[in-house]
């Protein structure tokens, strides 16, 4: 917490003195304006009213809450002393040439605490003017709340009274309503009745026609019994060698025996005689043809079947012959279901047709029913809204009474309270001649002063908040809820790139010693092997960002590979002043198998160029052997620092992001756009990686703080020591 307020106040801190030249331009500019005008104004009087407000003796309050009660009276009145009426009522009674926006300048009014006094002032150049203007304002105001008392009684009499008219015609209005659902609510009622009585009728005769056709059925099943088979078939003693014949036993019932009743000892010859003949008929023998698929004729099958009754009972055997078993057995099988079948449904036909009608009238009365439970359904949900409907309305009802209620009380209750509050108005103090007032021109000179030391640092801060760049770690906070890992100083004009050396920047070179400390435990405990350097947009160091991390690291005795995967604007070569004409084009592009590394002049420290600038770039970064490379630099050294384009201006980025480790996104305060660090963040979480971190370069710090003091300190050790060398040449521009 300690540390997060130290934050804050060098962040105020820092943005006072970037904006200090604005704060003190204000500053001067509102000391001359108010020197200038002090010495134009003219000298002016006052003359003051002082007039009291006495609360009605018929209010029934204490001592102490009347006290309070004119205060606030007071404090009202106060409020209407300038307002236009009475300022135009004043200016005609004593025809001023004055426009009321000029006189309400000239007016102060005052509630003097702890009393129900209010005292009126009047500022003005002349002298015998400002008591007479004091005196016919108060005088104007006392007639002008006589008369609005008067009048304010009448009009909130009549605004009640008017309100209790419209509580009432509106009322007038909602009962109609109330009767006309009602009324279509009741018609529904009777119709869903009226339905429901018919939708009973139908079912009654539904379940009349569902008994007849359960009776019918029960016929037409009973009827499929008078002839059947009650031996099946089976092969007899055959013939002759190569014949065989096949027999079973049909059984008929009494009642399609014409005449057993009358005499049962012929039961076997009436069969003969009525049912032979059928088994011998063409249509008959035709349908076994075709049910069997036979390749002979009814004349032929004829020959092959014969029947035989058994004396004095009710059972005929039926017989086929044929060389095959199987196929004799099914052909007296076939002959007697045909049979069966032809003569059973001459029986069963009158019933199956009022069967069939049964179950039409049957569907016709269902289809109905239907019909009408969906009307009663329908009629049902239109109940539903009207319900709703008046439940609404007869709450809006009960409102509208209780409003009507409480109005008529407050019309009756006011009625007594304007017969007995009035509040009394008096001048205690008259305003007398005034003498010459002069004024106090230091004081309105040190108030312009502060106010536009006020408005500049206001200002200050609006231009700090207000503008699209990053300038501080507080701004990076800010905009991705975390702190910058590091923050690199300013580099001087003249001073080289490359810290460390004589001619560099002495506290940018601790900068990027502390950023190369931060970095080694996430090295060990990441691991972070290959690290990723990159930007928002062009120009905002991270070449050098990534130079100098890597001479800080290889300093500290680890191994160092940078590589330059800026195949676009590659800078590495101009800051360490190399030449190399392979590098990571001609490597990429071509089928070498040694990675062209060069050595630089820091041990532990060795760099892989750009190369040849390629006429596609970003084919080249996407290649597979992009990774390849990567791995084998990596297994080569300690950490592999990788300096790429700007992340969202190219898109060869993200072919780089999922082959690292980590991402440094390095900000350029008072440069890179707060929206382009938002996008360029978002971008790199998506990809996933381990360890992000970013860093604020070309940050500004407080002037005589830390920097300042370890610079001085730096000089003079150089002076003690003037044969070193400085590291690096000049810088190139990124």
């Amino acid at each position: 917490m300690e540390q997060n307020n130290q934050l804050d106040i060098i962040w105020i801190l820092n943005v006072l003195w970037r904006r200090k030249w604005l704060i003190v331009g204000l500053v001067f500019l509102a000391l001359a304006t108010s020197i200038i005008m002090v010495r134009q104004l003219p000298p002016e009087y006052q003359a003051s009213t002082t007039i009291m407000i006495e609360q009605s003796k018929s209010s029934n309050l204490n001592e102490y809450s009347m006290l309070m009660a004119g205060e606030r009276l007071a404090l009202t009145y106060s409020q209407i002393i300038t307002s236009r009426p009475i300022l135009e009522q004043a200016i005609a009674d004593l025809n001023l040439s004055l426009t009321v926006e000029e006189l309400e300048e000239k007016i102060t009014v005052q509630n003097i605490s702890n009393t129900q006094l209010i005292k009126i002032t009047v500022t003005n150049a002349s002298p015998h003017q400002v008591y007479m203007i004091a005196n016919a304002i108060a005088e104007t105001f006392i007639d002008y709340i006589e008369t609005l008392t008067a009048d304010n009684y009448a009009r909130t009499l009549s605004d009640i009274q008017l309100s209790i008219d419209e509580k009432q015609s509106e009322i007038t209005r909602i009962i109609p309503q109330i009767d006309s659902q009602n009324q279509e609510k009741a018609d529904l009622e009777a119709e869903v009745a009226r339905l429901e009585s018919l939708l009973t009728d139908n079912r009654t005769n539904y379940q009349t026609l569902q008994s007849d056709a359960q009776n019918l059925e029960l016929t037409i099943t009973q009827l499929n019994n008078k002839i059947r088979v009650v031996e099946p078939a089976h092969i007899d003693v055959p013939l002759g060698y190569q014949t065989y014949t096949a027999s079973l036993m049909m059984f008929f019932d009494q009642d399609i025996i014409v005449g057993s009743s009358n005499n049962s000892g012929r039961i076997s010859d009436l069969i003969l005689q009525v049912y032979g003949p059928m088994l011998e008929r063409d249509y008959l023998l035709d349908e076994v043809i075709d049910r069997l698929g036979l390749r002979t004729t009814s004349a032929t099958l004829g020959a092959q079947i014969s029947y035989a009754a058994i004396p004095n009972t009710q059972f005929l055997q039926l017989f086929a012959s044929d060389t095959d078993s199987s196929q004799a057995i099914l052909i007296v099988d076939t002959v007697a279901d045909v049979f069966i079948d032809q003569n059973l449904s001459s029986l069963s036909e009158p019933y199956t047709v009022r069967l069939t009608n049964l179950e039409a009238d049957m569907s016709e009365i269902t289809t109905q029913m239907n019909q009408i439970q969906a009307e009663i359904n329908r009629n049902n949900s239109l109940i539903i809204p009207i319900d709703l409907y008046l439940e609404r309305l007869l709450s809006e009802l009960n409102t509208k009474y209780s409003d009507l209620r409480e109005l008529q009380a407050r019309h009756d209750q006011y009625i007594l309270e304007a017969k007995q509050s009035t509040n009394s108005i008096l001048i205690t103090e008259p305003a007398s001649l005034p003498t010459a007032q002069s004024k106090n021109n230091l004081l309105y000179v040190g108030m312009a002063i502060v106010v536009a030391g006020i408005l500049g640092v206001g200002a200050a801060f609006l231009l700090e908040q207000i503008g699209d760049k990053v300038r501080s770690q507080h701004d990076i906070n800010a905009l991705l809820d975390q702190k910058p890992i590091s923050l690199i100083g300013h580099i001087e004009k003249g001073k080289d790139k490359l810290t460390l050396g004589i001619n560099s920047s002495p506290h940018v070179a601790e900068d990027f010693r502390k950023l190369g400390a931060l970095l080694r435990p996430a090295m060990e405990d990441v691991p972070l092997r290959k690290l990723l350097v990159t930007s928002p947009s062009p120009g905002e160091g991270k070449s050098t960002v990534a130079a100098n991390l890597a001479i800080s690291l290889a300093k500290t005795g680890s191994t160092v590979i940078l590589v330059d995967a800026d195949l676009h604007r590659p800078q590495l070569e101009y800051l360490f002043n190399i030449q190399s004409d392979k590098g990571l084009s001609e490597f990429l592009s071509t089928k070498r198998k040694i990675v062209p590394l060069v050595e630089t002049e820091h041990q532990n420290l060795r760099l892989l160029t750009s190369g040849e600038l390629p006429d596609d770039a970003t084919a080249l970064l996407s290649s597979p052997k992009l990774g390849n490379v990567l791995d084998d630099l990596a297994s080569k050294a300690r950490i592999l620092i990788i300096d790429c384009p700007p992340i969202l201006t190219l898109a060869d980025t993200s072919f780089l992001t999922p082959l690292v480790d980590g991402v440094l996104l390095v900000i350029e305060a008072g440069k890179t756009k707060r929206k382009s660090v938002v996008e360029a963040m978002a971008l790199l979480k998506m990809a996933h990686i381990p360890f992000t971190g970013v860093v604020l370069n070309n940050a500004t710090t407080q002037p005589g703080g830390y920097y300042h003091y370890y610079e001085k300190e730096y000089r003079k050790v150089n002076k003690s020591h003037p044969g070193e060398t400085p590291i690096g040449s000049s810088p190139q521009k990124e």
